[in-house]
């Protein structure tokens, strides 16, 4: 009977061996990323934001609904990862073989008297060293004031800026699980406010 059992006991403890050794190989690989996110995601929430870990639809989830100027540059039905959200800014990480973008999206402030801004619609791309304007009706926007073009030149990471109506949205180069997202995220939102601080007030009505 002895000899029956011990084949048994033999085969178990190897079991349990290689059942380790893929544990550290792989499971606490995963586990610690893992942790890694769920500890990024706590610090979000600790700043009072509201945070998602997957989105299935970015356009509606960054502007509020599915409706989108002709230039929009995302994809319909692009999804995403991370979304990070409060008050007028939304944000959310699209993931690519080309690279990951991390999506920003503010809706700028009404001003005293109760207004809202009108922007026309332009998306602006960065190629090569320069950006190239686009606009539906084939003109530079007179928005594009010295003051706007000198705060979007000087954005290195900005891979493409969209205006359309109360809404500047960014796309910024990024890496998804990146340990510096929070700080990234808030220089982001930091430049996106700047260009729209330097808007002429006319866009205002």
């Amino acid at each position: 009977m002895g000899s029956y059992v011990m084949p048994g006991i033999t085969v178990l403890f190897f079991a349990l061996i290689l059942g380790g050794i893929g544990y550290v190989l792989f499971g606490s690989r995963h586990q610690g990323a893992w942790d890694d996110e769920a500890k990024v995601s706590a610090k979000m929430k600790q700043r009072g934001w509201k945070v998602k870990p997957k989105i299935d639809e970015v356009t509606s989830y960054l502007l509020g609904s599915d409706t989108s100027g002709e230039m929009w540059p995302v994809p319909a039905g692009e999804t995403g990862v991370q979304g990070v959200g409060k008050d007028s800014w939304r944000a959310v990480t699209v993931q690519r073989a080309s690279g990951d973008v991390l999506i920003v999206s503010i809706a700028l402030a009404q001003r005293s008297d109760g207004s809202i801004a009108h922007v026309p619609e332009a998306l602006v791309q960065h190629q090569d060293e320069n950006f190239d304007v686009r606009t539906v009706i084939g003109t530079t926007p007179q928005y594009f004031t010295p003051e706007v073009r000198a705060t979007i030149t000087s954005w290195s990471e900005l891979e493409f800026l969209y205006f359309y109506g109360e809404h500047l949205t960014a796309g910024v180069s990024t890496e998804h699980g990146r340990s510096d997202i929070i700080e990234y995220l808030e220089q982001t939102l930091e430049r996106l406010r700047s260009v729209g601080r330097v808007l002429p007030s006319q866009l205002w009505s």
